[in-house]
């Protein structure tokens, strides 16, 4: 087991590295227009829209 807990601390350790990268680009993109801050709002809120069914797809027809 001690191999799987090490595997999950990395994946840990990586995951807050991707969350901090993305975190600190959407600033960047934000501190260059007023614009890149509305679009960046309108595709979060579309993600969380979709995020919010209930079933999921039967197949990939389905999806789109």
């Amino acid at each position: 087991m001690g191999n799987s807990d090490s595997i999950d601390d990395a994946l840990c350790i990586l995951l807050i590295c991707i969350l901090r990268l993305y975190w600190q680009l959407r600033e960047h993109l934000i501190s260059l227009s007023p614009v890149n801050k509305q679009n960046l709002e309108i595709i979060e809120s579309s993600i969380i829209s979709n995020s919010l069914i209930d079933e999921a797809p039967l197949d990939n027809t389905q999806v789109l």
